[in-house]
């Protein structure tokens, strides 16, 4: 997955955060890739819209979503919080 838009202090973050602090009201663009080739199973709560492998959201208030990969094996849940 790359996160990109107004993240908060993003030289703290590791390869594995799953609680990523984001400017509130900002736009923050996730892709999602599988190593596979496929494309992964993404379900969006709240606001986080989805084309593809592309998911875009204004947060204001926390947002989830989770991923996994095309055959199952891989799962990862990611919470934007808007600081």
């Amino acid at each position: 997955m790359v996160i990109s838009g107004n993240l908060v202090d993003p030289s703290s973050l590791k390869e594995t955060a799953h609680r990523i602090p984001v400017c509130s009201g900002t736009e923050v663009t996730v892709t999602v890739f599988d190593t596979s080739g496929d494309t992964p199973v993404i379900t969006a709560g709240g606001s986080l819209t989805c084309k593809g492998q592309i998911c875009t959201v204004t947060p204001v208030v926390t947002e989830k979503f989770k991923v996994v990969s095309t055959d199952g094996k891989d799962k990862d849940s990611i919470t934007l919080l808007p600081k």
